[in-house]
C-alpha cells in the first residue's frame, strides 16, 4: 500500500510545526513534493568513533528519514548520515525496538532517536553495534550526556531554551552585594584548604579515553577529569590543551573557595552561600562542596528564625492579659489635691498597689522570657554550628586516612589539619566527642607511617627510605625477579639484559648487598658461557667449521672462570 499524498503532506505539517523552533532538532526535506525523505540533524553531543580511533564527544548528528511503502504499518527508515557510535546504531540502519508498536507518531520517533545519541538508552543485549554496547557498558556513569528536556509532543513546549549541555547552577555579578569584594579577602600562603583531590573512584575513566575527557570538561567535572588525566599513559596535543583548562579552572575555583572560608568565618553567611555556590559553577565535581552549602544554609535558616521570633514586649503582654480588663479602676480624681494617695480609701489603695505589683510582674516577665528566648537561641544554634563542625572533622578524618593508604602524606596533612581547625571552635558542648576526634588525628599525625611519609620516606623490606633510595631497591627488586624467571626459562637474552642493569646500579648505589652482587656476577658469567656454546652447537650444525671453533674456544675459557658447581 503506498503512502497517499494527504498521508505525506499530513507529515510534513505536523513535522513543520513541531520542530519550527526546535533548539535541538532541525529537519530538512530532500526528495518528493510533498517530502517522502528527511534529513534530521540533532544540535547535540554525542560519541563518534572513526576507524580505530577512540570514541569522541562530535555534535551534529545527522539521520536519513524516509517514509515506507506500507506506512504506518512499517515504521520509516531511519538510516545514520554521520558517525554515531551507539549500542543501536549501524551504518545502514537505526534499531528502533518495540518502539514504533508502542508510539507510531513521527515527532515522538524523531525525539526517540535523539534521547539515543544522547545516551539515554541504549541496548546492552542483541546490538546493532556490540562493541559499543560493551563500552557503554563499562561506561554507564557517563550517560545521560547532557539535560536536555526534551518537547513533549506540544511543538517546543516542553524545550529548555537554553544550550544543550548539563545544567548548571551559575550566579551573576549582580547578585552579589554591590560592597562585597572577593578578592580583598587576604590568603595568606600557608592557608588550608579543608579538601583535597577526592579518592580514586572505580568508575574513572581511563587517561586515554579522549571521549570521556571531553565529557567531562563539558560536564566542568575538574577533579574527576584531573584524576583520569593522571592515569593517562600517552599525551595528545588536545589532551595537553584539556589539562591546562582544567588545572586553571581548579585553580579558579580555590580561590573562590577561600574566599568563602574566610568570609564563611567573618559571620557573613549570605555572601559566603554566593560565593559556595560561585564554586560549583566553577567546578561541578569540587570535593566536600555540597557539605558546604548545607552548613551556611541550616544556619541562616536558623537564624531568619530567630529574627522572626523576637521577645514578647510589656505593651504586647498588656494588651493580652483578661486580669486587666477585669479589674475596678479606683476613682483618683480628687479635687484640688496634689496628694491623691492621702486621699484614697483603704480598698482603692490596695487595689492601686495591687495594679501596680501585676504591672511590675509583668515587666519583669517579659524581660526574663525575652532573655531566655536569646539564650536558646544561641545555645541552639552554637549545638547546631558545634555538630556541623564535629562532622566536618569527622568527614576530614576519614579522608585524611584514606590519602595516607594511598601515600598521599601531603594531602593527608591538609585534610588532618582541617579537621583540628573545625575542632578549636568546639567548646563546652558535645566535649567528649570533639576530644575523641582530636585524639585520633594527634595519633595519626604523630605516627611513625605519617611523619616517615610526610618527610618522604617510604617503607621497604621493613626500613624506612627516602624515595629516590626506595626507588633504586624497587628498580632492583623487579629487575631481579625479571632476571632470574628468564635464567629459569634459559632465555639468556633478556636475563642478561636484567642482570648488567642491576651491575649498572650498583656501580652508583651500596643499597644492593655485595652478596647478592656476586650472585648477579656468576650467573652472568654462566648465561655468556650458555649463549657462546648455544652459538657455537649452531654453527656445527651448520657446518661451519672455523666459525664454530672460535666460538668452542671462546666457551672453553668462560667455562674455566665458572665455580665448580656450574
Amino acid at each position: 500500500m503506498s503512502v497517499s499524498q494527504e498521508q505525506l503532506s499530513e507529515i510534513y505539517r505536523q513535522l513543520r510545526e513541531y520542530f519550527l523552533s526546535h533548539p535541538a532538532i532541525s529537519i530538512k526535506p530532500t526528495k518528493g513534493d510533498p517530502p517522502e525523505q528527511y534529513e534530521i540533524t540533532f544540535k547535540i553531543a554525542g560519541f563518534s568513533k572513526s576507524g580505530k580511533g577512540e570514541a569522541s564527544l562530535t555534535t551534529g548528528h545527522r539521520i536519513e528519514l524516509t517514509i515506507p511503502f506500507g506506512f504506518p504499518h512499517f515504521p520509516p527508515s531511519c538510516k545514520p548520515k554521520s558517525d554515531i557510535y551507539h549500542p543501536d546504531f549501524d551504518p545502514a540502519a537505526i534499531c528502533l525496538g518495540d518502539f514504533w508498536q508502542q508510539q507510531s507518531q513521527i515527532p515522538d520517533l524523531i525525539v526517540f532517536i535523539g534521547k539515543l545519541i544522547n545516551g539515554e538508552s541504549y541496548s546492552t543485549t542483541n546490538a546493532f553495534n556490540e562493541e559499543a554496547a560493551i563500552w557503554y557498558q563499562s561506561h554507564k556513569d557517563a550517560f545521560p550526556i547532557a539535560e536536555i528536556k526534551w518537547s513533549d509532543g506540544h511543538g517546543n513546549e516542553g524545550v529548555s531554551p537554553k544550550e544543550l549541555k548539563p545544567h548548571i547552577d551559575t550566579i551573576d555579578d549582580d547578585d552579589l552585594s554591590p560592597d562585597f569584594d572577593v578578592f580583598s579577602l587576604e590568603n595568606s600562603p600557608d592557608e588550608k584548604l579543608a579538601y583535597d583531590a577526592p579518592p580514586p573512584t572505580p568508575e574513572a575513566p581511563s587517561g586515554n579515553d579522549l571521549g570521556l575527557l571531553q565529557l567531562l570538561e563539558n560536564q566542568k567535572k575538574f577533579f574527576k577529569l584531573r584524576q583520569s588525566l593522571g592515569k593517562s599513559t600517552t599525551f595528545s596535543d588536545q589532551m595537553e590543551k584539556i589539562s591546562a583548562h582544567t588545572e586553571g579552572e581548579i585553580k579558579k575555583a580555590e580561590e573562590v573557595y577561600r574566599a568563602a572560608k574566610k568570609t564563611e568565618n567573618l559571620g557573613n553567611l549570605k555572601n559566603a552561600r554566593l560565593l559556595y555556590k560561585q564554586v560549583g559553577a566553577i567546578a561541578t565535581d569540587f570535593p566536600n562542596l555540597e557539605a558546604d552549602q548545607q552548613r551556611v544554609s541550616q544556619a541562616l535558616t536558623l537564624l531568619e528564625k530567630v529574627n522572626q521570633d523576637p521577645a514578647p514586649d510589656v505593651a504586647t503582654l498588656e494588651s493580652s492579659s483578661q486580669l486587666e480588663t477585669d479589674l475596678p479602676t479606683p476613682d483618683l480624681s480628687i479635687k484640688g489635691s496634689t496628694k491623691r494617695k492621702q486621699h484614697l480609701t483603704p480598698t482603692a489603695q490596695r487595689d492601686s498597689f495591687a495594679l501596680k505589683k501585676r504591672h511590675t510582674g509583668r515587666l519583669v516577665f517579659s524581660l526574663v522570657a525575652g532573655i531566655i528566648i536569646v539564650i536558646l537561641a544561641s545555645g541552639g544554634f552554637y549545638y547546631f554550628n558545634s555538630l556541623q563542625r564535629l562532622d566536618a572533622s569527622n568527614a576530614d578524618l576519614n579522608q585524611c586516612k584514606t590519602n595516607i593508604d594511598n601515600g598521599q602524606f601531603d594531602a593527608a596533612k591538609k585534610f588532618c589539619d582541617s579537621a583540628l581547625e573545625n575542632l578549636t571552635s568546639v567548646k563546652f558542648i558535645l566535649q567528649n566527642r570533639a576530644n575523641d576526634l582530636e585524639n585520633s588525628l594527634n595519633g595519626i599525625l604523630g605516627s611513625e607511617k605519617f611523619t616517615q611519609g610526610l618527610a618522604g620516606k617510604i617503607l621497604v623490606d621493613g626500613k624506612y627510605l627516602p624515595k629516590k633510595d626506595a626507588a633504586t631497591v624497587l628498580t632492583y627488586k623487579q629487575l631481579r625477579k625479571e632476571g632470574e624467571d628468564f635464567f629459569d626459562q634459559e632465555n639468556w637474552t633478556q636475563a642478561e639484559e636484567r642482570f648488567t642493569k642491576i651491575l649498572a646500579i650498583a656501580d652508583k648505589s651500596a643499597l644492593i648487598p655485595p652478596t647478592d652482587i656476586e650472585e648477579i656476577k656468576s650467573k652472568l658469567s654462566f648465561i655468556r658461557f650458555s649463549m657462546v656454546f648455544s652459538s657455537a652447537s649452531t654453527l656445527l650444525s651448520e657446518h661451519k667449521w672455523q666459525e664454530a671453533a672460535a666460538e668452542i674456544k671462546k666457551a672453553k675459557t668462560l667455562l674455566e672462570s665458572l665455580p665448580e658447581k656450574d
